[in-house]
């Protein structure tokens, strides 16, 4: 006995445990990936190393013996796929992720639409694993056995780690229903176990060529001395056997279940990948350097045994505990890998594609709802247990003579009858079913008839070997002539009879969705289900409500859609994830049928008439959203004449997005497909919100005003008008219909002009018309009344000749002041009326404000008005500003006669009646008066028609509506502007007025207020005025 039993139970014991403990660790999260790339490299790359399994170590060494450097195949086939992961790998790789494939039978059953090839591939593959299942059962028991040198006991402990590892089995296929995402408990237990495989296999290798060779110089002179005994390492491997070993292991990466199956489980990020394209040959490159100097330290040692067990015996023979026990660990981990990931994928493939299609638990009322997942998992758990047994049981009757690389052998050139089937998933779009199929019967009877039964002996046993091609008589040497021909075959019956039969309407839809240059999308018709509340209750039906209401949230959630989205556009998105999610957990065909029954298109929904069933030939516009999405996304790796005709594309696009007249196009069913800037704009909604929607679903009037254009037989509508809820507009609106080179319908586009502006200036030409209307008739009044006035200061100024009492002759001075300004006005009237414009101010002079304004006062107090209004001015006497002093006080007039009438109508309500008029704020070159009242204010409506001509609140004796719009004319003159704010305050009304201030005459001492009659006040709103004038031009008037 070499090895003691009990520390090899210790061993064997505590490796499980650490890995069991890995896989614990990484289902909780550790390490931790997120936003560490070189970590999520490293744990998509090394459980790559499942591949490495027990005949990468054992079976090698024996390659490595009869093929000289013939071995290295092994390695440079997969890493030379690997290596073409950008054309080869990442196309299948982001085919699986977006319809949730989850085995090569969920891809040859989605490309080819048949059920029919994916569970032939599934029983086939099964099949094809056992001999590389074997091969690790077979790698154990001569590890036990060589190491107790007792079959008893080497049998216990197999089973035992056999037990083990059927335990975590059971385990990771609880987890597989986590589709879509990366199992992070396998992915570290894998990293684990490579990373002993990686250290312990280097360790050994060095420690044997320290030890055996005493380091590079010895092995130099070794090999020399025994050059005869070694040449089989150097000589040349012949082609047709080397090429053959290349594309067997050139094909493994895809066509192997465990290699497949750990490619899914990567990252999504395509940089991972781009890393493991040279980080995988790599790490395998470094697994091979010491296959050379265990076969030659088994050659120099003369072990007693067969070179593909040299790596066992080697530390027996040089008495090295620790070369022993990294034997052991390196066989564990490279049997335990492959055992898992293979045994968990065949599982997955044999529910999905062979108990589900016979017994469909989601059909049955036997099952309550919530057991539906808990049935996938105890089957999937049930068949990877029976597979074990299958194994176990099987592997006693394997005759002694079957080696190792004959298992391996033949399992991996049974899967290569796959390769033609999955090239053709994204690289020709004509294979179909029938060819597949065909090719697959073809392809696996000639392999079983040239390869495996020439192994097994049968031919050998029937006496047939005599008369059989030599070939199959003598396999041993014509091994890959006969892979070659069983592969030539499936490729013949593929092509010839994809050729000859065409392919159905849905595999061209499948071809052209495994395409990666692919943009189209299938039928873009409405569902018969309007909400997402109706998809649960639709699928319920095929699912149970509990399970069809937790994979809708699911689906929502991953879309990032509400639960009352109700956009057509929305709505099919979530059908298709749907259909990808029930795919990842039933496979394909089923989930297909499932939504197909389901979640199938509306009949008539838009009053279109019949919608197209699946599959059908009936011609359809494209979706337009899920095209231009998909463009969007892609853009930047389109190349050469698509990057071109993208790039146009975008131009085309943005000239819409960005017209200054609001566009938007709908499809045939009246989804929305464009809402561009300007719509945004005059709707006020939101692009993001509106595409994919129904007109039907956009709010009013808009709704009523698309929908009405589209049922109008006229492209155009008259002008109408819109009450929107901030404001009234005019809108005038056209359309046309979208047609291709085959003239169906595909769409509406409609524009909507906004004629408000229009409309404004239409109605201010008629309003100018009336003005001069006006303005001509005021010409002929201003005539008239003036000849009164004439003869009102006439009779004023006789009194003056007739009378020396002073009352009447101040009487008979105000009378003529009052007459003149009668006079200015008329004359300003008659210019106004002539030009079209106030003519500028002729008395320009220096003006004291704080004058006009008592001038103003002094004026209105004559008038016999409710004596409970006061003027309070406050305004200093050295505020100086260039203008027309009777323009100014006609200003002043006018604002305190409006303030008053507000303070008299309050004053009526009970409210406090008084006017205070000050300077608010002084500038530099700006002086600026505010007028307070305690009026009621003024409205919204009224302050934007302030200064319109003949606009007044007042009645129709007591107002015409043309003393404000005289004071925006007369400020404007003066180079200043006018403001009303109203309410600022409760109760409050403020005017203000800003004038360019000049330095008082005397020029010295600080500005004095006027004298107040009523107290301080703090009222807040009415109206600003002010009037700027440079300084400049002021000093140059009193140089003057």
């Amino acid at each position: 006995m070499i090895f003691d039993p009990l520390w090899l139970v210790i061993l064997v014991t505590g490796y499980l445990v650490c890995v069991g403990f890995a896989g614990v660790a990484g289902g909780r999260g550790w390490p931790r990936i997120q936003g560490r790339s070189l970590v999520s490299s490293l744990l998509f790359v090394l459980p790559l190393g499942v591949y490495a399994s027990a005949w990468a170590f054992l079976g090698a060494v024996g390659t490595a013996y009869q093929s000289g450097y013939g071995f290295l195949a092994i390695y440079l086939g997969i890493s030379g796929c690997y290596l073409l992961a950008p054309v080869l790998l990442t196309p299948l790789l982001e085919i699986c992720r977006t319809y949730q494939l989850t085995s090569i039978a969920d891809l040859f059953t989605f490309r080819y639409r048949s059920q029919g090839s994916g569970t032939l591939i599934s029983v086939f593959l099964a099949l094809a694993s056992l001999p590389l299942l074997l091969l690790q059962f077979k790698a154990l028991e001569e590890l036990f056995g060589y190491l107790l040198q007792s079959s008893d006991h080497a049998w216990a402990l197999m089973i035992a780690y056999w037990s083990g590892l059927a335990v975590l089995v059971i385990v990771i296929a609880r987890n597989k229903l986590q589709t879509g995402k990366p199992d992070m408990a396998l992915s570290t237990l894998l990293s684990f176990e490579m990373l002993v495989k990686l250290v312990g296999f280097t360790t050994i290798g060095l420690l044997t060529l320290y030890q055996v060779f005493n380091g590079f110089s010895g092995l130099d002179a070794w090999l020399v001395d025994s050059a005869q005994r070694i040449s089989s390492i150097d000589r040349h491997l012949e082609e047709g056997p080397w090429r053959t070993l290349l594309l067997i292991f050139f094909g493994a990466a895809l066509t192997t279940p465990h290699m497949f199956h750990m490619l899914l489980m990567g990252p999504s990020s395509g940089r991972a990948l781009f890393r493991a394209s040279w980080l995988f040959p790599a790490l395998l490159l470094v697994l091979a350097l010491p296959i050379p100097v265990v076969l030659w330290a088994g050659i120099k040692l003369s072990l007693p045994t067969e070179p593909e067990f040299f790596l066992l015996a080697l530390g027996v023979v040089m008495q090295s505990p620790l070369v022993s026990v990294l034997t052991v660990l390196i066989v564990l981990a490279a049997v335990g890998g492959v055992v898992l990931v293979t045994v968990v994928a065949l599982s997955s493939m044999l529910l999905n594609h062979v108990v589900l299609p016979t017994y469909q638990p989601v059909s049955s009322r036997m099952l309550s709802q919530e057991n539906l997942y808990r049935w996938l998992t105890t089957g999937r758990q049930i068949l990877a247990i029976v597979l074990m047994i299958a194994v176990a049981a099987l592997a006693p009757m394997l005759p002694d003579s079957v080696t190792l690389s004959t298992l391996g052998l033949l399992s991996f050139s049974a899967s290569l009858q796959l390769l033609p089937g999955i090239l053709a998933v994204t690289y020709w779009p004509t294979a179909n079913r029938l060819g597949i199929i065909f090719s697959l019967i073809a392809g696996i009877m000639s392999w079983v008839v040239l390869v495996a039964l020439p192994y097994a002996g049968i031919f050998e046993w029937l006496h047939f070997s005599d008369t059989l091609y030599p070939v199959v008589a003598d396999i041993d040497e014509y091994w890959h002539v006969a892979i070659m021909l069983a592969l030539g075959v499936n490729i013949t019956i593929f092509v010839t009879v994809s050729l000859i039969f065409r392919s159905t309407k849905a595999e061209l839809s499948a071809a052209q969705a495994c395409s990666f240059t692919s943009f189209t999308h299938g039928n873009p018709r409405s569902l018969s289900v309007r909400s997402v509340g109706e998809f649960s209750t639709a699928l319920a039906s095929q699912l149970g409500e509990t399970t069809a209401a937790r994979e809708v949230r699911r689906a929502c959630r991953e879309l990032d859609l509400s639960a009352d989205e109700t956009r057509p556009y929305a709505l099919r998105r979530l059908r298709d994830r749907l259909e990808a999610n029930l795919s990842g957990l039933l496979g394909p065909a089923l989930a297909r049928d499932i939504v197909k029954t389901s979640l199938s298109a509306h009949p008539d929904l838009m009053g279109r008439g019949e919608a197209p069933a699946f599959g059908s030939s009936l011609p359809t516009a494209p979706d337009i959203t899920f095209v231009e999405n998909k463009l969007e996304r892609y853009h930047d790796r389109l190349t050469g004449l698509a990057g071109e005709l993208d790039r146009l594309r975008r131009y085309h696009r943005q000239i819409l997005l960005n017209l200054p007249i609001a566009a938007c196009t709908v499809s045939e069913e009246n989804e929305i497909l464009i809402w561009n800037t300007a719509f945004e704009t005059l709707s006020g909604l939101p692009a993001q919100s509106l595409i994919g929607s129904h007109l039907s679903a956009l709010p009013e009037p808009w709704s009523s005003l698309l929908t009405g254009v589209i049922e109008e037989p006229r492209s155009a509508a008259n002008a109408q008008m819109l009450n929107l809820p901030d404001r009234q507009c005019w809108v005038s609106v056209y359309k046309n219909a979208i047609g291709g080179a085959d003239a169906n319908d595909l769409g509406q586009v409609i524009v909507v002009e906004d004629l408000t502006e229009v409309k404004r200036l239409e109605a201010e030409v008629r309003h100018s018309e009336r003005l001069a209307s006006i303005g001509k008739l005021a010409a002929g009044v201003a005539h008239e009344i003036g000849n009164p006035a004439t003869g009102i200061d006439c009779l004023a100024q006789n009194l003056r000749l007739v009378t020396d009492e002073e009352e009447v002759l101040k009487v008979a001075s105000q009378i003529r002041q009052q007459t003149g300004r009668i006079s200015n006005i008329l004359e300003s009237l008659m210019n106004f009326a002539r030009s079209g414009h106030a003519p500028e101010f002729s008395h320009s002079g220096a003006v004291v404000l704080f004058d006009r304004v008592e001038e103003a006062i002094h004026l209105l107090s004559l008038s016999r008005i409710d004596g409970h209004v006061s003027f309070d001015n406050r305004l200093p006497r050295d505020c100086v500003v260039t203008g027309d002093e009777q323009l100014l006080t006609q200003v002043f007039i006018n604002l305190l006669s409006n303030a008053r009438d507000a303070c008299v109508k309050a004053s009526l309500k009970g409210l406090e009646s008084r006017i205070v008029i000050l300077e608010h704020e002084r500038t530099v070159d700006t002086s600026i008066i505010h007028i307070n009242d305690t009026g009621e204010g003024m409205s919204d409506q009224v302050l934007r028609h302030a200064f319109d001509p003949f606009f007044t609140t007042k009645g129709p004796d007591k107002g015409t509506g043309l003393g404000l719009t005289l004071v925006h004319r007369i400020i404007e003159e003066h180079s200043g502007k006018i403001s009303y704010h109203s309410p600022i305050y409760p109760a409050d009304n403020t005017d203000s007025i800003a004038l360019s201030a000049k330095p008082s005459v005397a020029g010295s001492g600080p500005s004095e207020p006027g004298p107040a009659s009523v107290g301080q006040s703090s009222l807040q709103r009415g109206t600003r005025v002010e009037i700027r004038l440079p300084l400049a031009d002021i000093t140059a008037r009193e140089q003057r």
